[in-house]
Parts: structure tokens; C-alpha cells; sequence
């Protein structure tokens, strides 16, 4: 499943009370038969061999690259026919409402992880199915999902998430554990630049063991990337710029890599945090998002990079940071593109909201910091400016008039999402990083 979706369901879970649970399904794979028609042989297991014969497999097994998705078809078939939902967001999630008592359960499917929140009698009665169906290891509630360290607050109504046991192991094994505190993960002033090996100091390719150089380049960033996409939506920028390094990184490329891991490890204790013991939300719960642009930001191509963020119940839920496909001719086109691919995910994610949280929700706003490109989005104005941007990128209007999406401008200095476009100072970095980890 998503990992989005695994964090709104956190979110909502913490707005709304719901218990928690965890189950692991032993032995998964096996659980699925191979359908007709498609025959795999095997090797004799030794000590059973018979000259002439081979054995037929009758179950998926481990090892044969269609197994995950005959069990994912089990699964499906399982909780269909007991009455459940897939959703239309995430095909690897489940739910069932019941109209006369509008108690609900969501089950989200990792492989053989799966959490269910939910209602507390509905699931009771899952687990109890599929302890029958299966091999079920009950872990009650979760407190350790996909490497995301889970610790509710009942009291205050919080749900935290954060990866400081994984961000120790990690910091551990690249030798940062007595490297000083950081205030960035990148130095604000540094612009990455593939041209960085022309100075002969920052020059590394000429090593005798450049090999095990990029080896552990590439170990660093992969390691900060996992961090990243769960919890750590502050590295963003960073880990979307320096893997554009992974061929053939330089001493520069390094120096900022151990950086960012160094400001991991030193803030391996924050948590994003659902809810806030001193704000209550006063209505329903919604999804907020932010999009911006940092136009002509790569000094290499002159492309912009994009970043969006959509929070829910105080806390982030979905975010991406990237580099745009096309150069953009000037800052409200390079807004602009940025919107278009946050209306995308926003479109995604109302789809999610209408099943999770509440039908009657019809619209996600979206804030930019461009007048030009909230402008755009509303109407086509300005031809003669717009009239290169590619017919792609339009559908955002689209949405606006269907009323699925909302666009509202707002200061720059409010803009969260300017965390993912470029490398802040500390003062900027630190009070964005307040709002989003709450």
C-alpha cells in the first residue's frame, strides 16, 4: 500500500478515537494456490530425489517473482467476499461501513503486514476471520509498522511517528555519531553541480578505490531515502538533489551527504505528530496542501524544482520534492507546473478523504505564493505567456471548475512546501520545520 495512505490512517485515527492493530500473516506466499493453466517445476529437494521426476508446485512459493500477486489476489478475494471494499485511492486498501450504526474498519495490506484501525468490535471480528483463514500472528497495537516507530498519546488524542532507532543504526554504520550538531541537513549557500570535479580539491573519480567511494555514496543516500519517504519530509530537497549524483559523485557530493545524515542523526528524535493538545479542530477534518517552485534552481539544465506537501490533522501525510521535467521560461510558469502536479496527487487524495473521513468532503484546497500562477490556474489568461506550457499541465483548470480543488495564495513566508524546493537558512528551515513536524 501507499505510504500516504498508511498516514492518513493515523491521522484520522487520532482525530477520530479509532483502535489500532497489527497483524503479520505467516508464511503468506503459500497461503495462494497457482491457478489452472499455469504449471512451475522444481528441482527434487534433496534427500527426496527420483531419477526422471521433478516436482510440480501446486502453491506460490517464495522465490517466484508472480507469488506477491497471487497472495495479494487471496487477500482480495478473502475480504470481498466477506463484504469489504477496495478502496479507489490504494488497491491494497480495505473497508466496511455499516449505514445503520456508521461504524467502520480500514485494513491496509503490506505485503503480510497488514493495520487495521477502525471500530473496535469490527475489528475484533476480522481478526477472529482471518486468525480462522490464516496463519495470524496477532501483535495488538502497533508500535513498530514498516520501520515507523507508532506511540499514541490518548490523553492529548496524538498519533506520533518517527524513525530514531533505524536513523541511529544507520548514522552508526557511516561514522556520524560524534560528528557535531547542524542546523541544516544543506548548507544554504551550496548549489549542487555535476561540473563540482573540475576543482582538483572536490575531484574524486582519479582515487584508487573510487569504486567503494561511490559504493558508499550511494549506501548514504539510499539509507537518508527510506528515512525520507516515511517520516523525514524535511531531507527532501536534499536527498532529491544529491541523487542526481549517484553515477559519479565528487568530494563536495559526499560532504553534503554526511551532512544531511549528521542532521538525521541529531534530530532522529523528532516525531511527525497527529493532532495538537492545544488546538482542537472545531469542525470536520480536512487535507491542506502547499506547492511551490524553485525557478531555474539547477545551475547545470536551468530546470525548476517542485515540491508539495498536504498535511491532515497537523501533520503531514503526503509530500514529494522533484526536478522539473522542462524548462520553465519564467517564475509563475515554473509556479504553475508545480500546481499542476500537486492538483494530481490533491485529486488522488480527495478520493481518499471521501472514504476515509467523510463523504460530504468535495474539495482540496492547494496554497501557492504566486499571484500570476493562482491566476493561471483560474482562467486562461495571458496567452501570449502560457501558450508554450504543454496541454498536460492544464488539467488543473479542469479540476478548479469541477470544484474538486481550491486555490488559495498565501505569503511566501507560510508557504510550507518551500521546505522541499531549495536549501533554507537556518532561521526560515527551522520555523517551517515547527509548523510541519507540529
Amino acid at each position: 500500500c501507499k505510504l500516504s495512505t498508511i498516514r492518513t490512517m493515523l491521522a484520522v485515527s487520532a482525530f477520530k478515537g479509532w483502535n489500532l492493530r497489527q497483524l503479520d500473516i505467516g508464511n503468506a506466499f503459500v497461503e495462494a494456490y497457482l491457478p489452472p493453466g499455469e504449471e512451475v517445476y522444481v528441482d527434487n529437494i534433496p534427500g527426496f530425489e527420483k531419477p526422471g521426476y521433478v516436482i510440480k508446485l501446486v502453491r506460490a512459493l517464495y522465490g517466484l517473482k508472480q507469488s506477491p500477486k497471487h497472495w495479494a489476489d487471496l487477500l482480495a478475494k478473502t475480504l470481498l467476499e466477506l463484504g469489504y471494499k477496495r478502496s479507489d485511492y490504494d488497491s491494497c486498501l480495505y473497508y466496511y461501513k455499516d449505514a445503520k450504526t456508521n461504524k467502520q474498519v480500514f485494513i491496509a495490506c503490506y505485503v503480510d503486514d497488514l493495520l487495521i484501525v477502525g471500530d473496535q468490535c469490527f475489528i475484533d471480528q476480522l481478526v477472529n476471520f482471518l486468525t480462522n483463514r490464516f496463519t495470524v500472528r496477532d501483535l495488538g497495537e502497533p508500535t513498530n509498522f514498516l520501520g515507523m516507530e507508532i506511540k499514541r498519546n490518548k490523553k492529548n488524542n496524538t498519533i506520533s511517528i518517527s524513525q530514531s532507532t533505524y536513523i541511529s543504526n544507520i548514522a552508526e554504520k557511516f561514522g556520524v555519531t560524534d560528528s557535531y550538531p547542524i542546523t541544516t541537513p544543506m548548507e544554504s549557500t551550496y548549489k549542487p553541480t555535476a561540473n563540482d570535479n573540475k576543482d582538483a580539491k572536490n575531484r574524486a573519480e582519479n582515487m584508487d578505490n573510487y569504486d567503494e567511494f561511490v559504493t558508499y555514496y550511494r549506501s548514504i543516500i539510499g539509507s537518508c531515502m527510506y528515512a525520507q519517504m516515511l517520516t523525514r519530509p524535511d531531507i527532501s530537497f536534499s536527498v532529491a538533489k544529491l541523487s542526481r549524483y549517484l553515477s559519479k559523485p565528487t568530494h563536495a557530493h559526499m560532504k553534503q551527504a554526511k551532512r544531511m545524515l549528521t542532521w538525521l542523526y541529531h534530530t532522529r528524535h523528532w516525531s511527525i505528530t497527529y493532532g495538537n493538545k492545544h488546538n482542537k479542530y472545531d469542525n470536520n477534518l480536512y487535507i491542506d496542501g502547499w506547492s511551490d517552485s524553485d525557478h531555474a534552481g539547477d545551475i547545470d539544465n536551468r530546470k525548476s524544482h517542485t515540491g508539495w506537501l498536504f498535511m491532515c490533522y497537523f501533520g503531514p501525510i503526503s509530500w514529494r520534492s522533484f526536478q522539473q521535467g522542462c524548462v520553465a521560461l519564467c517564475t509563475a510558469e515554473a509556479e504553475y507546473l508545480a500546481v499542476s502536479d500537486a492538483a494530481k496527487e490533491a485529486r488522488s487524495l480527495l478520493k481518499l478523504a471521501q472514504e476515509m473521513i467523510n463523504t460530504n468532503i468535495t474539495c482540496i484546497n492547494i496554497n501557492v505564493d504566486n499571484k500570476a500562477a493562482a491566476t493561471w490556474c483560474k482562467q486562461p489568461s495571458h496567452a501570449s505567456k502560457t501558450k508554450q506550457i504543454d496541454v498536460c499541465y492544464h488539467h488543473v483548470r479542469d479540476e478548479i471548475i469541477k470544484k474538486r480543488i481550491k486555490i488559495t495564495q498565501v505569503p511566501s513566508a507560510l508557504n510550507l512546501s518551500d521546505i522541499l524546493t531549495k536549501a533554507l537558512n537556518t532561521q526560515v528551515f527551522g520555523r517551517l520545520c515547527e509548523t510541519i513536524f507540529n
